[in-house]
């Protein structure tokens, strides 16, 4: 498509940075017109305090005249008191009240009460005055008043203490002559004077500011007029620049967009933008079709391809990687679907819907080897799988050779088939060479029962090497009892089920056995026919030595290997059961070490484990094989003797006996290495018979009886008695 012409735009441009330039300028007027507002609002309320001040000072002057005189004319104390609370005031030394400017003394009543509160404000007045913006002329001013007024301050005190002194005559006569007015009026016109030019002075300063915002406001005006006309000019050259209304070149970009070039364009100036789209749609006709006509062309070209292709095991295809990095296939054969599931159609755009097949472990594989061919136009060959929609996993083989076109895409021309079969084929040749060599014995033999096949691991279990056990039968390694009812138990499930699982022993070469975990499988045939057997052998000796210490942890103490608490409880039930049946009484007996603290404590544990050690030995000694000789924990020992006597009185005495043995075998010195250590034990003893009773109670009466032997000074034996 031919390259469209500039639009002329510098006048447009030019009109818009002018305006915006205005409306900058407007922006700006209009600010400074509103700060200078705001300063005139503050110079007015300056004026407005300023002659607030004034009338303070006006007002207290004539309160101190007026309460001089009333105290002079009635002699009552609280007038000379308001007086003295002017003057605090005014100097600063007092409070002042709320709005002290106005009338306020006049309210004020004989007994004090006040008619507003007072603030914080604790300024001298001339100091308040100096903070309100006071030039240095009228302070001067009203400096001057101050001292005229201590003056007459001091005129009217000596008055009041005149009056004070009952000379109310001359009191009066000094508050109400000439001299007392002429001094007032010296003060008031010092007072008016400074007044006179505060006022002044404040209103030409309210004047002054008040023009410079009226000059700001004409000028905020004129600004809005001026951006307002420009921007109605602005409007008329836009629309001119644009060469029709919004609504027809919205409907024009529409078609555009939309692929829709078949509308015709009025006639317009060429360096509108109107008259620029017309262009563009009309270049865009002549694109459009000719990109039908390739189309076309390209669509039989695939046609003559697909014919071929449907002659061709697998899917032929052309792949295309665009400039942009979008995939796509341009052209599958039919035969796309059935190795992924996919129509053709829906990837000739897009290949997004068959990429998603593809598993998720080989996505970045297949994405690094296509740009792989990218980079060096070299042939794509490569293996991966495809999850098809119900689920299965299929192994695809891809061949395509690149080529790169004239507007930076890529193109791959090639075939991909469906590989699974072979890649099972060679995974499962794989697999099984490596579990035939795995850590576990194989044997294989023919349907007659010969080996065939022994691993390295059946070799090392057994003692023979294949040499020594082809053509041999496999029953030469088995040994197994009851040998006519197992091998037909065995014909029986691999008939049924072709398999069998057992537990037999495995004879060596050397004559010994070992017990082995085995299976033996069948293998059958095309035709369902028994072809070969295969033998697996696991060692099963680690696992039963495994359970039978886990037995014995479980039942027998670790240290003296006797009998433990769960041990002793069951042999007891037992025993408990036999009496029952014999009618004939057994014996418990409860062993507690004397000393055996002391030994811990002073030689350490070393040494207490080995005397438990040996304490267990020569308790077994002392009693019959039958019997049992458990140990609870720490230095506590039970013995259980069974088949004792019918009669008690003569079970008590057999029981007592080998008490007797045991306290005599505990008290001969023990040997402990280096150590020769003396002990010895509390024994108790309960007898139980044909009765029931419960293992739990036997202990406590054993338990109970073992500590009256302590209490007897230990090294005894005790019966319990109920």
């Amino acid at each position: 498509m031919k390259r469209l012409p500039a639009l002329p735009d510098n006048p447009f441009f030019v009109r818009s940075a002018a305006l915006l330039v205005v409306l900058a300028a407007l922006v700006a007027a209009f600010t400074l017109y509103a700060r200078q507002e705001l300063r005139v609002d503050a110079i007015n309320v300056q004026r407005e305090q300023s002659l607030t001040l004034m009338d303070e000072l006006r007002q207290s002057s004539q309160d101190l005249t007026k309460l001089a005189r009333s105290y002079a004319a009635t002699g009552k104390s609280h007038y000379r008191r308001y007086f003295e609370e002017v003057l605090a005031i005014r100097d600063g030394l007092q409070a002042l009240p709320e709005r002290y400017d106005g009338v306020y003394w006049d309210l004020v009543l004989a007994d004090g009460s006040r008619p507003r509160p007072f603030s914080a404000e604790r300024t001298p007045l001339l100091e308040r005055m100096r903070k309100a913006g006071f030039t240095a002329s009228e302070l001067y001013l009203l400096q001057d008043a101050k001292r005229r007024s201590d003056s007459l301050t001091t005129m009217e005190y000596e008055a009041m203490e005149l009056a004070a002194s009952g000379k109310l005559e001359q009191s009066g006569a000094a508050l109400f002559g000439d001299r007392y007015d002429r001094a007032k009026r010296d003060i008031m016109q010092s007072i008016d004077v400074a007044f006179v030019a505060i006022d002044e002075r404040t209103r030409a300063a309210v004047a002054a500011a008040q023009a410079d915002a009226n000059t700001l406001r004409m000028v905020v005006v004129a600004l809005g007029v001026l951006s307002m006309a420009m921007l109605v000019e602005l409007y008329f050259a836009t629309r001119r620049k644009l060469g029709g209304t919004m609504g027809e070149i919205h409907e024009v970009m529409l078609d555009l967009a939309e692929g829709r070039f078949g509308r015709v364009l009025a006639a317009r100036k060429q360096d509108s933008v109107l008259g620029w789209l017309g262009q563009m749609q009309h270049d865009l006709q002549d694109a459009d079709k000719q990109k039908r006509e390739s189309a076309r062309q390209l669509q039989e070209s695939f046609e003559r391809l697909d014919k071929i292709a449907r002659m061709v095991p697998g899917m032929v295809h052309v792949f295309q990687r665009r400039a942009d990095g979008n995939l796509s296939f341009p052209y599958a054969s039919n035969a796309m679907h059935g190795l992924y599931g996919t129509d053709p159609e829906c990837v000739r755009i897009d290949a997004a819907p068959l990429l998603d097949k593809l598993h998720p472990e080989d996505r970045s594989v297949v994405r690094d080897s296509m740009m792989e061919s990218v980079r060096t136009l070299a042939p794509w060959h490569i293996e991966y799988r495809v999850t098809q929609d119900e689920g299965t996993d299929r192994w695809l083989l891809n061949s395509s050779v690149p080529e790169r076109q004239p507007d930076g895409s890529i193109l791959w021309f090639g075939y991909t088939t469906d590989v699974t079969d072979r890649r099972r084929a060679v995974e499962e040749s794989r697999v099984a060479a490596i579990a035939f060599d795995t850590k576990e014995g194989m044997l294989v033999t023919d349907a007659a029962g010969r080996i065939l096949r022994v691993n390295r691991a059946l070799a090392t279990l057994s003692g023979y090497s294949l040499a020594e056990l082809a053509g041999d039968t496999a029953q030469r390694l088995y040994s197994m009892p009851g040998e006519p009812a197992l091998q037909a138990t065995i014909a029986v499930a691999i008939g049924q089920h072709d398999t069998w699982e057992g537990e037999i022993e495995l004879r060596r070469k050397d004559g010994s056995e070992c017990p082995v975990l085995t299976s033996i499988t069948a293998v059958r045939g095309l035709a369902g026919e028994v072809t070969h057997y295969v033998h697996m052998f696991v060692d099963n000796s680690e696992r039963k030595a495994r359970e039978e210490l886990v037995r014995r942890l479980a039942y027998f103490d670790a240290l003296t290997g006797l009998p433990n608490r769960r041990m002793l409880m069951d042999r007891l039930q037992q025993a408990l059961y036999a009496c029952g049946r014999s009618k004939r009484h057994g014996a418990l007996c409860f062993i507690d070490l004397d000393k055996f603290k002391a030994l811990n404590d002073t030689h350490g544990h070393e040494y207490g484990d080995r005397l438990l050690q040996q304490v267990a030995q020569r308790l077994q000694d002392c009693v019959r094989a039958g019997d049992t000789v458990a140990r609870l924990g720490g230095d506590e020992f039970v013995l259980v003797l069974e088949t004792l006597d019918a009669e008690a009185a003569n079970a008590y005495q057999q029981a007592q006996g080998v008490g007797a043995k045991v306290l005599a075998a505990l008290a001969k010195p023990f040997q402990l290495d280096d150590l020769e250590w003396n002990c010895s034990g509390s024994l108790g003893l309960t007898l139980f018979g044909p009765h029931p009773a419960e293992p739990d109670m036997l202990l406590k009466q054993a338990d109970m009886a073992m500590y009256e032997a302590k209490k007897a000074g230990r090294n005894a034996l005790r019966c319990y008695s109920a």
